[in-house]
């Protein structure tokens, strides 16, 4: 369940770095560029992730969701949204392959 849940979320922020879909709170999703000025490795492709002192607030989309945005691999990112749901599907159960 969890997974799907990541899944979910994941195509949800897909879209929104895409601009399919603009939130209807622009501050809720912030990108790490427009947090600071200065260069980082993260900045490019990675959103802010804003701190919360409540477990309801850690689970909220404003945090999951850049949480678990900045877990998926720069290389999934940049694919259609057809083919980063697959190929994130595989990365979910590439996790849970037994090391040979």
């Amino acid at each position: 369940i969890t997974d799907i849940y990541h899944l979910e979320v994941a195509k949800f922020m897909y879209k929104i770095a895409n601009k399919v879909i603009v939130p209807e709170n622009t501050t809720d999703f912030v990108t790490l560029s427009q947090t600071h000025n200065h260069f980082t490795r993260r900045t490019q492709s990675n959103y802010f992730i804003p701190r919360s002192s409540t477990s309801l607030g850690r689970r909220s989309l404003q945090v999951c969701g850049p949480m678990i945005w900045s877990a998926v691999p720069s290389e999934i990112k940049r694919c259609s949204l057809a083919m980063f749901k697959k190929n994130y599907k595989l990365f979910l159960v590439n996790q849970y392959a037994p090391i040979q």
